[in-house]
């Protein structure tokens, strides 16, 4: 159908590493996997991310993995550093060292909304002036794509040290993943792209990632939301990952609960089809 990325909800710097394997066929993609959000640490996205990496041996296409969270700043602050050593700049290096030190410092009770976290916005700023001062300056012929990528992780590296400075609001991580998006399809213009994330943040409601993806691309963006009624499922917590958790079956007047009363193993419904007028669907649109 033309889909030519494969974007998951998970830290961006770290499914890069994922694309590379993709791609090119370097690194491990099992321990690569282990890198990125435990709940695609599993056989079934093994699996699909085997199948990408042999799809783009064919020659046939290609297809990136890659990711849009920014939950993490280990992987870009690797990134950065490792481009600051590459091109000794000294500046840089300091800069990022301070930051370092700075982050590790924040971390403690991080997720403990009464203590002030004095997260290093400013550092932040002061690194990406000095890229993109860098960037401005750098003689033709250069590597538009690495300077992007750098600048693109520090940018990653502010939006996490936003997003915990101000007790972790859920609407500033969906406005930074949708900007995260785009600067995905900013640098493939010509590319479909496929996310796949929880469906709080894929749905068209204001304040989710697909509300502002749905703002600023209108028609072009589709929600696929998921649902299922019953069964076992797998989930991860503090990286410790079960597959033995019950799901709890839909409750009546739920659209779990109706649709499973069709029988049906596998199906789409298209609520755009919904006649509103008609009260038998009213349902349908009150959820």
């Amino acid at each position: 159908m033309g889909f030519k990325i494969f974007a998951i909800e998970s830290e961006m710097a770290n499914a890069y590493l994922l694309n590379d394997d993709v791609m090119k066929g370097i690194g491990d993609p099992k321990k690569l996997l282990s890198y990125n959000t435990p709940a695609w640490n599993t056989q079934e996205v093994l699996d699909m991310v085997t199948w990408m990496r042999g799809f783009n041996k064919t020659g046939k296409g290609s297809i990136q993995c890659t990711g849009f969270d920014m939950q993490n700043y280990y992987g870009s602050l690797r990134y950065v550093s490792d481009f600051a050593k590459k091109n000794n700049y000294q500046e840089l290096m300091t800069l990022v060292d301070s930051l370092e030190i700075m982050l590790k410092s924040s971390q403690d009770n991080l997720y403990d909304y009464k203590i002030k976290k004095p997260f290093p916005l400013k550092k932040c700023d002061q690194i990406l002036t000095f890229l993109l001062n860098v960037k401005n300056q750098m003689p033709a012929p250069d590597d538009k794509t690495e300077r992007n990528w750098i600048i693109q992780n520090a940018n990653i590296i502010r939006q996490y040290s936003d997003y915990f400075s101000n007790g972790m609001r859920s609407s500033a991580r969906d406005k930074y993943m949708a900007e995260n998006v785009s600067w995905i399809l900013d640098n493939n213009p010509d590319s479909k792209i496929i996310l796949w994330a929880h469906n709080a943040h894929i749905w068209k409601q204001n304040g989710s990632m697909g509300g502002f993806l749905s703002n600023k691309y209108g028609d072009q963006y589709f929600a696929v939301g998921f649902l299922t009624n019953e069964g076992n499922y797998t989930a991860g917590k503090q990286y410790i990952i079960s597959t033995q958790n019950k799901l709890i079956k839909g409750e009546p007047g739920s659209f779990e609960y109706n649709y499973n009363k069709t029988r049906l193993p596998y199906f789409f419904f298209d609520h755009k089809q919904v006649n509103r007028n008609n009260p038998d669907s009213r349902w349908l649109n009150s959820n």
